[in-house]
């Protein structure tokens, strides 16, 4: 693969073997080729290249599911290219299945837990922004989840971007069924704050999944940014926000 470096001109489309094309790494170019589909789909030798295509298919399928869920709180606060990343997790994670043959592994088969700490925003990673150690629970029993946030000084415990003048703090929890692509989600932002050196009292984040779950449990927490004008919210960009899944609770 090669990076086009004329800044004047920038070649989109076929010149004879080679592809010109626009990417998030800017305008690169690469020669055509490879193997047709049919010798793939048919040819023996290329049997572990159909199995990982299947593989790479499933994991793509359950990181869909899992941005879909998630998908008002990662606009508020990811990376350009936290959908790959999710995928390459997904496909990580199947591949820790032991109990499927390669090609027929399952994203509920492996190990969840290798998500736990997974940043939305790699730019800005929240034990960065807030740094503060605060405790977090799931009861799978009950359902109740619950995040404690002991009081705090924003100013000093929070680092903020520029312009910042407000902030607040979301957490989800869901419920995923991957095998049957069924998502329970309940979320909830706390008040705006004033970006200042006045404490903020404790505060507790509780959340209610359906008691008795069978089914993975996910719980995340992101801070947000904003910028108060003439009295209105105006939330900065989502790059400066951050968004993390603190742990996986995964059925016994």
């Amino acid at each position: 693969m090669a990076k086009q470096i004329n800044r004047h001109i920038k070649l989109r489309g076929t010149i004879d073997d080679i592809s010109f094309y626009k990417s998030q790494d800017g305008f690169l170019a690469r020669a055509k080729g490879g193997v047709g589909g049919d010798r793939i789909k048919n040819d023996p030798r290329f049997r572990n290249t159909r199995l990982n295509g299947l593989e790479f298919g499933t994991g793509g399928k359950a990181s869909k599911l899992f941005r879909h869920a998630l998908n008002p709180e990662i606009k508020k606060a990811a990376d350009n290219r936290v959908a790959s990343r999710i995928t390459q997790f997904m496909v990580r994670i199947l591949k820790t299945d032991p109990i499927n043959d390669y090609g027929e592994r399952k994203v509920t088969e492996g190990d969840l837990t290798l998500l736990n700490g997974f940043e939305f925003n790699t730019a800005v990673p929240f034990g960065q922004a807030l740094k503060l150690p605060f405790t977090y629970g799931i009861s799978r029993v009950t359902g109740q989840v619950a995040i404690d946030m002991p009081a705090l000084l924003p100013a000093i415990d929070i680092a903020a971007p520029e312009n910042t003048t407000h902030f607040n703090f979301f957490a989800v929890a869901a419920a995923v069924d991957f095998e049957l692509s069924k998502v329970t989600v309940v979320r909830q932002s706390t008040a705006s704050q004033p970006w200042d050196h006045t404490t903020v009292p404790a505060t507790a984040i509780d959340l209610a999944l359906p008691p008795n779950s069978t089914l993975p449990l996910f719980l995340l927490l992101g801070i947000e940014f904003k910028m108060i004008i003439n009295g209105k919210p105006n939330p900065l960009s989502p790059g400066l926000n951050a968004f993390q899944l603190l742990t996986v609770d995964i059925p016994v």
